[in-house]
């Protein structure tokens, strides 16, 4: 019998979980006929569930680099992640069992990267990186649509790229920028989006840092929950009004992280104490908060009918990713205006 001597596939790691579950088995339900499971609310709709923790917060080749670098396609999954959220277990552990010391120590500075990372990581970061970048670009076809001289250059040079005439004529071109929805269509490559995502990891630990951190325990009777977007960000702005998900460098943003049903990680400018007995009242409002930061996907060690009032209210008034396409355009402007200047400059 011959040997066979062709190399073998690389294995890849095809189910990656965008909350760790490391993270996640802290929030399984405690009764023993429920080992290893997690009470799952969907904001898509039907009765809470008892799901695997395996089986929650994991998406096929959310990271994967099969297509744009098949020598190396876990890259993001094994260098990226793993190190961040192994280098954090002890820390978090040592917060866990209340040593507020933690935050005194420059082992902290891992907690933060772990949870800037939490932040980038999820599906929720990713889908608005990606409406983010096809709007933006929509929105630079549409100023050069409008530009007369910056239409007359780019017809002039698809004229010579091509080495023949146009189908389409300058004016033709020009509406089809204009008004890109009704004849282009436009979508980012996951690898793009991720690439302009990552980047922003050092960004937000620098304004995490900025914060001051208390360690909040729950009264009897009440317990924190977690979502599939486990990093609360929250940022009122007058009026009862409040963003998610953004505003890291805003002066009132409050940030709050749990733990376990009973330890939650809380951060903000005006936080004095490093550790925080809440009441009732505060945990409840940390766990709305919790659910109108998810995405889908609501994670509880208990099965609670409050809770699940509090979902299909967040589901109901749930408007999806909405991006201030006016914001962008400005953006662009000034960035168009920018490498002009330099242009002509040079």
């Amino acid at each position: 019998m011959s040997e066979n001597t062709e190399p073998r596939q690389k294995l890849t790691i095809r189910r990656q979980h965008y909350v760790p579950r490391s993270y996640l088995c802290y929030f399984a339900s405690s009764a023993e006929e429920d080992k290893g499971c997690i009470w799952t609310y969907d904001k898509k709709g039907g009765p809470p569930r008892l799901q695997s923790i395996v089986n929650s917060a994991v998406e096929k080749d959310i990271y994967s680099l099969r297509d744009s670098a098949p020598e190396s396609p876990d890259y993001i999954e094994t260098e990226i992640m793993t190190p961040v959220e192994n280098a954090a277990l002890s820390i978090l552990n040592r917060l866990r069992n209340g040593e507020i010391g933690v935050f005194e120590s420059p082992e902290f500075m891992k907690v933060i990267a772990f949870m800037a990372l939490l932040h980038l990581r999820v599906p929720k970061t990713i889908e608005v990186a990606k409406e983010f970048v096809e709007a933006g670009l929509r929105e630079y076809m549409r100023l050069i649509g409008e530009d007369p001289q910056k239409m007359k250059e780019l017809f002039e040079k698809r004229e010579k790229d091509k080495g023949s005439a146009s189908v389409l004529s300058e004016t033709q071109l020009a509406d089809a920028l204009r008004f890109s929805e009704s004849h282009i269509k436009i979508e980012a490559k996951k690898e793009y989006v991720l690439g302009n995502i990552l980047p922003q990891f050092s960004e937000i630990g620098k304004h995490l840092v900025q914060l001051n951190w208390s360690l909040c325990s729950t009264p009897e009777k009440s317990f924190f929950i977690t979502s599939d977007v486990p990093l609360v960000v929250f940022c009122p702005f007058g009026e009862g009004r409040a963003k998610f998900g953004t505003g890291f460098a805003l002066p009132d943003v409050q940030i709050h992280l749990p733990l376990t049903p009973n330890m939650c990680l809380f951060g903000a400018r005006y936080m004095t104490a490093t550790e925080w007995k809440m009441t009732k009242a505060e945990v409840d409002q940390a766990n709305t908060r919790s659910i109108y930061s998810g995405h889908r996907f609501v994670f509880s060690p208990f099965k609670s009918n409050r809770i699940g009032k509090i979902v299909t209210k967040a589901a109901l008034s749930n408007q999806g990713i909405r991006i201030n396409k006016e914001v962008i355009r400005e953006q662009l402007k000034a960035h168009i205006k920018n490498v002009d200047s330099k242009e002509a400059g040079s």
